[in-house]
C-alpha cells in the first residue's frame, strides 16, 4: 500500500502479491496511500479520499457550530434528524454543498459512523448481463450495466442520511498504471481497485483474465461480486470511513497495527459487496455461496484476511438487517485475521 518515495500514493484493490518482511523497530508508517481494491489471494490499494468529501463534511460541521453559537439547539446523530438528548448535530445538518476556510471536523471514527444505523438497500431489480471476461469491450459494456444497479441500490439508503449523491465512474484498463505500484500491500493478483481521489472502479485487464482461464467456472455472479466489492469502497468513502481508516493505517505504530487497520477496511468492503449481491434480487442464498467460493476460496491475505473470514464477511453482507453487521472495526480480532 506504500508509495515510492516522492511518489503518488498507493491504492486499494483486489489482488494477491508477496508481502515484504516486517520493517526494524521502530516502525515508520508509509507514506499516504491511494487506492483500494479487490485481490486474489493477495492485496490491494486504495487511494485516499476526495479533498472534496473533506471539504463538504468540514463545511458543515462549521455551519453546525455557528447555529450553535446563534443559539440553536441542534441534536444527537440520527440517521433521519434530531434527538434533542445530545447536543451534537444530525448528520445531514453537517453536510453541506458550502466551502469555508479551516473548518472543525466531523467527529465520526471507522467504528462509530451514523452509516452503521442504515437499514439494508432494498432489493432492486437488475438483470446482471453475460460477460466475456477476456474482452475488454465486454467488460466495458457489463460495468456500464452492472455500474448503474449498484448506484441504484446504494443511493436511496444513503441518501436517507444526507449523503452527497457522488457517483463513481468506472474504467476498464489493458495495463496497470505508469505509477502502480503494490507496495508492501501487495501480496498477490489486483483484480480491481477503488481510486478514491478519482472516484474510480478500475478493473485490470491481464488480472481477470488469468482470474478467468484459472477459473473457467466463474460466471457473471463473481464479476458483479468483484464491482460490487470495489463499490463497497466507495461507500465507505461517501461516509468518510475510509479517509479515517487511513489515517489509522498511516498512524500505525507497528506493521502488525497497519495490517489489521487494513484488513478490517477490506473486510467490510467484502461484506457490502455481498450486500450489493444479495441487493441485485437475481442472486440466491446458493449461488450467493458459490460466488462466495469462487471469488474468496483462495488463500490466506495479510492485507485481506484469511479466506475463511473474506467469506464470512462476504456472507455476513448477504444476510444482514442492518449496516451494523458489516462493522467490522469493532469485530472480535479471529474475525479480522
Amino acid at each position: 500500500m506504500d508509495a515510492p518515495n516522492g511518489g503518488p500514493p498507493p491504492r486499494r484493490g483486489v489482488p494477491p502479491t508477496p508481502v515484504p518482511p516486517v520493517p526494524p523497530v521502530p516502525y515508520t508508517p508509509p507514506p499516504p496511500p491511494p487506492v483500494t481494491g479487490h485481490v486474489l489471494a493477495p492485496a490491494p490499494v486504495r487511494r485516499r479520499p476526495s479533498l472534496a468529501m473533506g471539504a463538504i463534511i468540514g463545511a458543515s460541521a462549521f455551519i453546525a457550530v455557528m447555529s450553535l453559537l446563534a443559539g440553536i439547539a441542534l441534536v444527537s446523530y440520527t440517521v433521519n434528524g434530531a434527538n434533542a438528548d445530545s447536543g451534537e448535530p444530525a448528520l445531514r445538518d453537517l453536510l453541506h454543498t458550502g466551502t469555508f476556510p479551516d473548518p472543525p471536523p466531523l467527529r465520526t471514527t471507522v467504528s462509530d459512523n451514523p452509516f452503521y444505523a442504515l437499514k439494508a438497500p432494498a432489493p432492486i431489480e437488475c438483470e446482471v448481463p453475460d460477460i466475456d471476461p477476456a474482452s475488454k469491450r465486454s467488460w466495458e459494456a457489463f460495468s456500464a450495466e452492472v455500474g448503474p444497479c449498484l448506484d441504484r441500490l446504494w443511493e436511496p439508503r444513503l441518501a436517507d442520511a444526507g449523503m452527497p449523491s457522488d457517483k463513481p465512474t468506472f474504467k476498464v484498463l489493458a495495463e496497470p498504471p505508469d505509477d502502480w505500484s503494490d507496495g508492501p500491500q501487495g501480496q498477490g493478483m489486483t483484480l480491481a481497485f477503488y481510486d478514491s481521489g478519482e472516484q474510480t472502479i478500475n478493473v485490470l485487464m491481464p488480472s481477470v483474465t488469468d482470474l478467468a482461464d484459472t477459473l473457467p467456472e466463474a460466471d457473471e455472479g463473481v464479476w458483479a461480486a468483484l464491482l460490487a466489492h470495489e463499490y463497497g469502497h466507495h461507500v465507505q468513502n461517501r461516509v468518510g470511513i475510509l479517509e479515517r481508516a487511513y489515517d489509522n493505517e498511516s498512524e500505525a505504530s507497528s506493521r502488525k497495527v497497519e495490517l489489521d487497520s487494513l484488513r478490517r477496511t477490506e473486510l467490510q468492503a467484502e461484506c457490502l459487496g455481498g450486500v450489493g449481491i444479495r441487493g441485485f434480487g437475481g442472486f440466491d442464498a446458493t449461488a450467493a455461496r458459490t460466488i462466495n467460493k469462487l471469488l474468496n476460496g483462495g488463500g490466506d491475505l495479510e492485507s485481506h484476511g484469511s479466506s475463511r473470514n473474506r467469506q464470512h464477511w462476504f456472507l455476513q453482507g448477504y444476510k444482514l438487517d442492518t449496516m451494523q453487521s458489516c462493522n467490522t472495526y469493532t469485530a472480535a480480532r479471529p474475525l479480522v485475521r
